[in-house]
This record gives structure tokens, sequence and C-alpha cells, in this order.
């Protein structure tokens, strides 16, 4: 506990100069330092552990807290470094989890060809490539983007190059990464072809909506292959996604999908599954639904489904947002529904 509340107040105390001053620090000829950093403050409703009078079991706590440096160290040179601590007072637990999630440089040698090389967030799906900061909905459908074993959610180490092709209508990105620390180690290869039917996007992360600044229509195909994995069976899993997001005046439609295909080897194990929100935006306010289902491949496994209705209030968009959720989970041959409620506030500082 102390270690993780003593390296919060040393961060803080750290960007307390650059609170007062510019986020963006200039080191001339086009060179640069960018401090930012925002955080996530949950509040959870959960009736099933909750009393036998009725009462929801309620927990507040810190659901992300980030710190991110980045910048341009050269004309062509771009790095990224943002540690993260997560869940801190969850359950009353102030010990949290403190990883480094994103460290990476980039050459940029055109638009369509950008190297990353670091500890990685995975090209398998447009959903994967997001930013827990620009999400749409609440947070990510985070159960089909973990991996089996050996890797940090859905991140890795490796190298990643990524461009547009044909005037931006074509999106590519292809990873080289360490893969699972098994027996044998062998190298892990994840990538994604996306076609953009509108407006298109080069940053290394990828938003939930563009909150009416740009016209997304974009689809895309996903692979992710590891030949030795589990005692030398192969990892395999596929993906398709879309992401259609339309400015309508100062309103807005936002829908977002992918389907899941996995072998053995996976978080949950082989089976297909798929998750899709929906969203319209009136000005400041958004009335969205989401829906979850994971269909499993092996006997006895069950399989589950999510309907995640909410609201989403976008008071200085994604720098300041307020998002409300409702969940009910229905699990295969279970009787009982469980229900989840969950409220998110949200502050970057940028």
């Amino acid at each position: 506990m102390r270690k993780s509340l003593l390296s919060l107040i040393v961060v803080a105390l750290m960007m307390v100069p650059f609170a007062a001053q510019a986020a963006k620090v200039d080191l001339g000829d086009g060179k640069f330092i960018n401090f930012k950093g925002y955080w996530q403050f949950h509040l959870k409703g959960d009736p099933a552990a909750g009393d036998a009078g009725g009462n929801w079991n309620t927990d507040w706590y810190l659901h992300r807290t980030r710190i991110m440096v980045g910048g341009k160290i050269h004309k062509n040179i771009n790095f990224f470094l943002a540690p993260m601590w997560v869940g801190l007072g969850k359950d009353g637990d102030y010990s949290g989890r403190e990883m480094l999630l994103d460290a990476w440089m980039e050459f940029e040698i055109s638009k369509a060809l950008k190297i990353n090389v670091g500890n990685l967030k995975l090209p398998f799906s447009w959903h994967m490539q997001q930013s827990g900061a620009t999400q749409h909905s609440i947070d990510f459908h985070g159960a089909f983007i973990k991996y089996g074993n050996g890797t940090m959610g859905h991140r890795d180490q490796g190298i990643m190059f990524r461009g547009l092709l044909a005037g931006g209508m074509l999106d590519y990105r292809l990873a080289v990464l360490d893969g699972a620390d098994d027996n044998v180690n062998s190298p892990r290869i994840v990538g994604r072809l996306g076609l953009n039917l509108a407006d298109s996007l080069d940053g290394y992360f990828l938003p939930g909506t563009m909150l009416g600044k740009k016209k997304i229509i974009s689809m895309g195909l996903c692979f992710d292959f590891e030949p030795y994995i589990n005692a030398g069976d192969p990892f395999m899993a596929f993906a398709l996604d879309a992401l259609i997001d339309i400015p309508l005046g100062e309103n807005g439609l936002v829908f977002q999908g992918s389907f899941y295909y996995y072998t053995d080897g996976a978080y949950m194990g082989k089976g297909m599954g798929f998750w899709a929100d929906m969203g319209y935006r009136i000005e400041k306010f958004e009335p969205l639904v989401g829906f979850e289902m994971w269909m499993p491949s092996a006997d006895g496994a069950q399989g589950w489904m999510n309907i995640l209705p909410g609201i989403n209030y976008w008071i200085m968009g994604h720098a300041a947002n307020i998002k409300l959720q409702f969940g009910v989970k229905k699990v295969d041959d279970v009787d009982d529904m469980d229900m989840l409620a969950l409220l998110q506030f949200q502050y970057i500082y940028n």
C-alpha cells in the first residue's frame, strides 16, 4: 500500500510544475515533449454482493491513473512512455497494480510506413488498438482481447509496421512479437488490414469515437498467430471489426462491433464471440446500448451474454466526461441473471 501511495504522490509532485505551464515543452526545430495524464474514478454497484435485505454492495475506487510522456526527438523519431496504476482502493485494497504498459519509439519513414519498437498494443481489431481514454462505451470489452498466457493484456514486446496506403483507404498494421513464455518461445505475428470508406486516422492509438471531429466508416480483418504454444500446439485467432462514426450537426451516430474466433490458448478457451455498442449523441448527452456474447466450443464450457445499456455525458468530450452503465449477464444453464451498475468519472490533463 505504502509503495503505491508513495508512487502516486511522487508522480503528482512531478506534475505540479507542468500544471502551471504548458503541457508541451518546445525544444526547437520541430522537436518537443508532451506531458499528459488521465484518471478514471469508478463507483460500482453489485446487488449479488449485497446483504440479505436487498441492499447493493457499492465500491468507490480509482480504476485507471496514467501519466503519459511523449514527443518528437528528431524529425522522424517519436517516443511514448506511460505507466498506469489500476484498481487503487478497489474492495478496500490500496496496493493497486503498477504497470509500465506503453514504452515505444516510432520511426516515421512516411505516411505509408511507420515502425514502432517496444512494448506495443496489438493490432488484433480496432478495439485492441484503442486508448482507454477515448472509449465510446464505459470501458474495453475486455474478455475478448485478453491473451491466454505469458503476455500482459492486449500488449506484447516487439516491432510493428504500419501505415496508410491508397490515399488513406487502406490501413495496415503488422506486428512481430515476443509471444507467450512457454517451453518454446516462438515469435507471435499479429496483423490487421483495414478499409476506410471516409476519413482515415494515422495515429498509433485509435479512438472509440471522434465525437464529430471526423467521419469514420472503417472495417478490418485481423489475425493473431503463434506456431508453438501450450506444449507445441499452434495458437490462432481471427477477428472482423467495424466502426461507423458519423457526425450529424451537433449530434452524432456511433456503431462499433467486433467478431472473434479463438483456438485453444485464448483467455476464454476455444470458441467464438462478438460484441457491439451503438449510441446516438444529442449534443453532449448520448444514450447507448452494448451487447456481448461468448459461444465456447469445448464440452462443458459455459457461454454467456451481456446486455449493457447506459448514457454518456460528454462535458468536454474525452477530456472530461461522466458515463453510466447498467449490465445484465445471463450465463448458460444458470437461471438467475447477474446485474451490475457502473458510474465513471474521467478527466484528462492535456
